[in-house]
């Protein structure tokens, strides 16, 4: 497990390594790659309820309180799972990688000395909400990622038969439905936070709050259209796809049909029977084949005519 305590409550440039006695003020502490024993050791010595830490990192729940703290399960696009612990002076974060791009952008802002003195004026829910909008702004990145691969599946959905565009939108959709869940874990984790410590936190927290509720909110209409498109791109390419085919069949029907005529014919003449006249006419070979190419110009003509095949062709007439 690794362990790392940030003061952000007095020097905020400043980062104290964990298990050299308590850091004065707000801390920030964040556990990374850690394991389910390590998890509860990092419960007891914070006097935390592992139960609970256990299930916000496993099922990413939102927000619970229990025994004056506040603790959030939340999803990230890349579908990794991240815990966040509110609890007096010091905000906890408990993830099994090691490193976040939401941590990682946070924890660059409160280094930054001008930056991180304004996050030092308020209280942790500031910070969670600081950490909710880097999570919100990482979702937003994921989706312009994948709107450049929606367009490419739409622009590429009336062409031919394509045995990758189905694989292909349908890991978009995978993505896009990460995404999706991501920004309903934080848009339910900042709305409960705000819900249950709307008394405890200052206005600047429940601002933040406010504004990340309101960009999952856009963000998850951004994703579900998208999906949408994925969705309706697919059904359009299995209707080309369907056409298409119909399309052959109906080209092999009617070379069937022209074909099966003519081979009656030379079936008809190919019988072992001595008493056929046409057998012992001079023309009589002649006569047979103009017979069956007639009756092949006859059918194609029929189908033709029917418009069921040819140049402007059109679904044949009940």
């Amino acid at each position: 497990m690794d362990l790392r305590a940030l003061d952000y409550g007095t020097n905020p440039a400043t980062a104290v390594e964990a298990g050299r006695g308590k850091p004065p003020g707000r801390v920030w502490l964040d556990a990374g790659g850690i394991s389910d024993r390590d998890l509860g050791d990092l419960a007891v010595r914070l006097g935390l309820s592992r139960t609970a830490l256990t299930t916000s990192l496993r099922a990413s729940t939102g927000a619970s309180s229990l025994a004056g703290a506040a603790y959030l399960g939340l999803r990230l696009p890349d579908d990794a799972r991240l815990a966040v612990v509110l609890h007096g002076p010091f905000v906890l974060t408990v993830h099994g990688s090691d490193d976040l791009v939401p941590l990682a952008e946070l924890r660059e802002l409160l280094l930054d000395e001008a930056r991180g003195q304004r996050v030092a004026r308020h209280d942790g829910a500031f910070l969670v909400g600081l950490l909710l909008e880097r999570i919100t702004a990482q979702a937003r990145r994921a989706l312009e990622e994948r709107s450049e691969d929606v367009e490419r599946i739409e622009e590429r959905a009336m062409s031919g038969p394509r045995e990758d565009l189905a694989r292909r939108a349908l890991a978009v959709q995978r993505a896009l439905l990460r995404v999706e869940r991501s920004l309903f874990s934080v848009q339910r984790a900042a709305a409960d936070l705000a819900g249950s410590e709307a008394e405890d936190i200052d206005t600047d927290a429940q601002a933040v709050l406010q504004r990340v509720t309101a960009q999952a909110d856009e963000l998850i209409d951004h994703a579900v259209q998208s999906r949408d498109l994925v969705q309706n791109a697919l059904t359009v390419h299995l209707g080309v796809v369907s056409n298409q085919l119909n399309d052959t069949m109906r080209v092999l029907t009617v070379l069937t049909t022209a074909i099966f005529v003519p081979a009656l014919i030379a079936g008809v003449y190919g019988m072992n029977f001595h008493d056929i006249p046409e057998l012992s006419w001079p023309w009589g070979y002649p006569y047979a084949l103009a017979l069956m190419l007639a009756s092949a110009v006859a059918v194609l003509w029929g189908f033709r005519r029917a418009g069921f095949w040819g140049p402007g062709s059109r679904e044949p007439r009940a």
